[in-house]
């Protein structure tokens, strides 16, 4: 095991207090800003211009509920004084103070594109593709702020004339961050109580991965939208409920969060939907509990996958009374999907042993064998440990009172631990493990694989799939052949390896249904850079209707997978299914196309794609698997969008 958890990269915590996974820091910012929120005014025209306002709000045909509009302020992200340009200089890290640059917190120009024209954009329109609000009709000025707010840079005619058009005005950095991977705050609310100024602080160390940044970035702008244990406790969400022997721990129990927890747990005694107890001031309370609900957007702990904006989310929203949903374009997630009640109720191990195995671990990681995790997004190890304290009761799952799984989020219950290098669909050490990595690549069982020169036993593996319709079809590393795998069924790889075969899994493992996320479109976000006269809309990609987030790819994609051939492949099939024929023929679906939006706004398609690596070749005579990954969306910029770019740091004009 300690082979494996330093190929994982978290060698030296296997004994000690477990590995460590970055938080939130949302709570404990609250505390030190100032819970009560300053309200922002609206701006009343006077003179010749009150009567015509007066006029045109009672003929407005403004809906009552409309897709919220955010506007961005990229000010601080482009200001060579509060980015870091080099290691070793000092730059603010807008909590007061300021840090040194690492080599990590350089602001390059790479980062600085991903940034300005994926990150940000993306992670908005996570949001406005799955919420609505009462629309703003007027300007809003921007009040005052003390405390933490206090260190962002705000527009003087944004405190003057007000922010018009916009229903929720953010303003963004990117200074370094360090232990967390961004933070945001709310800084001011309108009358109703709901936040209209909020700031987030991104950290240049987390933009490696363009997926991964885009939806910590979200996370965080849904605690600057009202995500928080404030906002919940003030309108009455919460109460405090006894479970699996913890004491009272707090649960959001308003209609919307229970309907929605109880369809995706298949428990109808389900009473409220469990906040996170762990993690300290910085992330209790404000997140879901990940020990239940570990692949959604809203747990209180950074993932290698997941992050799904979920049913979940959305249906806390919609209980504060401040947003709407947009049902149906809720993202899919996994973890203790159907599992029951007794997944919510009771302890994930007992004696050693599980009920879900398909989400919690009992036997230790073995030498060079990994294990698929819950999702089949990424390869990992099992973390059973020896701790160095006696755990908890609630958290007792083994004979010995200090063995236990790695994370305390997860209340130590035992689960296949992995990291950004060992996911099926961007890991750079995996190929050496008899993997094969990309955007469509899923985790299978092996059993007794062998590789070749050495005969070095690899557990699972990550393979191609391809989803049309009929049966599964794979592909290993270093052979481009289509291989049928009806469920069930073994399949021996012909190359790469000297032994040993696969278990085909069903499709439902790695193709979700239809349905998990709806048509719902959207408006991206607007951008506003060096001042407030510079409004701009930062597309996510280059040309209009051209989607070119690199990032985390296959998962809740827009994008077809590849079919298979026409023609049957020869394979080494073992049990059923041996002669199993490939998918049917049919014409390509052509990809979705944006439309033209009104001035200021982005009309954007409500999935956001997946552009990681080239997506493999297939026949055109082949009907593409629209919904074979789990759909995340993609941001599509509107024909004639006007864009403006702000100069980095080095003078360079980000592309």
């Amino acid at each position: 095991m300690l082979v494996l958890f330093a190929l994982l990269g978290v060698t030296g915590w296997c004994c000690t207090g477990g590995i460590a996974m970055p938080g939130c820091m949302f709570d404990s910012l609250m505390d030190k800003n100032g819970q009560s929120l300053p309200i922002a005014q609206e701006v009343l025209p006077t003179g010749p211009d009150a009567l015509a306002a007066a006029t045109a709000a009672s003929t407005s045909t403004l809906p009552v509920w409309a897709t919220i509009r955010i506007m961005v302020s990229t000010r601080d992200m482009t200001d060579p004084s509060k980015i870091c340009t080099h290691a070793g200089r000092s730059r603010p890290d807008f909590l007061g103070a300021y840090k040194k640059c690492s080599a990590a917190a350089v602001l390059t120009a790479k980062k600085h594109e991903n940034l300005l024209k994926r990150v940000v954009p993306g992670a908005v329109k996570m949001h406005t593709d799955r919420l609505e609000v009462r629309p703003v009709r007027g300007r809003i000025v921007v009040p005052l702020f003390s405390g933490l707010c206090a260190n962002f840079h705000i527009p003087r005619d944004h405190r003057t004339r007000g922010v018009g058009g916009a229903d929720t005005i953010l303003y963004g950095a990117a200074g370094p961050v360090g232990g967390a991977s961004a933070w945001a705050l709310p800084c001011a609310a309108l009358g109703d109580g709901r936040p209209f100024v909020g700031v987030f602080n991104v950290g240049p160390e987390s933009l490696d991965i363009v997926d991964t940044a885009t939806r910590t970035v979200a996370h965080e702008i849904a605690h600057a939208l009202g995500f928080s244990i404030s906002i919940a406790s003030n309108l009455g969400m919460v109460k405090d409920v006894n479970v699996r022997g913890k004491g009272f721990v707090k649960m959001v129990t308003t209609r919307n969060v229970v309907r929605v927890a109880r369809q995706l747990y298949n428990c109808s005694e389900l009473v409220g939907m469990e906040l996170e107890d762990e993690g300290g001031a910085g992330t209790k309370h404000s997140h879901w509990e990940r020990r239940n609900a570990m692949d959604e957007m809203m747990a209180g702990a950074r993932m290698v996958t997941g992050g799904y904006y979920s049913a979940l989310t959305m249906a806390f929203f919609e209980d504060t009374g401040l947003y709407r949903a947009k049902w149906g374009a809720e993202e899919h997630t996994r973890w203790g999907r159907n599992a029951g009640c007794g997944f919510l109720s009771e302890k994930c191990v007992k004696n050693g042993t599980t009920h879900f195995p398909d989400m919690f671990c009992t036997e230790p990681a073995r030498r060079h064998e990994f294990k698929c995790t819950h999702d089949r997004m990424a390869l990992g190890v099992c973390t059973i440990q020896r701790h160095n304290k006696r755990l908890p009761s609630h958290a007792s799952y083994f004979d010995s009172p200090d063995i236990g799984g790695a994370s305390y989020f997860m209340d130590y219950c035992p689960i296949i631990h992995t990291s950004e290098a060992f996911t099926c669909l961007y890991g750079t050490r995996l190929q050496r493990w008899g993997s094969r990595v990309g955007r469509h690549s899923r985790c299978v069982e092996g059993d007794g694989l062998r590789l070749q020169g050495g005969g070095l036993t690899t557990g699972n593996i990550c393979v191609e799939t391809a989803c049309g319709a009929g049966v599964l079809h794979v592909r290993f590393v270093g052979d481009d052949e289509w291989y049928a795998c009806p469920e069930g069924s073994y399949l021996s790889p012909r190359k790469h390896f000297s032994g040993g075969r696969i278990l085909c899994p069903s499709k439902g493992d790695v193709c979700p249904p239809d349905g998990t996320v709806g048509a719902a479109a959207g408006h991206g976000p607007q951008l506003t850079s060096a001042s407030s006269n510079s409004t701009a809309n930062e597309p996510l990609g280059g040309e209009a209707g051209q989607s070119r987030n690199a990032s985390r790819t296959g998962e809740q994609s827009g994008t077809a997978r590849p079919d298979p051939p026409a023609a049957n492949t020869t394979a080494n099939h073992t049990g059923r299914g041996r002669n199993a024929q490939p998918p049917p023929t049919a014409p390509n679906r052509s990809s979705m196309k944006s439309t033209a939006a009104p001035e200021g706004q982005h009309n954007a398609s409500s999935r956001m794609g997946r552009a990681n690596g080239t997506r493999p070749t297939a026949p055109a005579k082949h009907k593409p698997c629209s919904t074979c990954s789990q759909k995340r969306g993609d941001h599509k910029v509107a024909a004639g969008a006007r864009v403006r770019h702000s100069r980095t740091a080095g003078g360079q004009r980000a592309k």
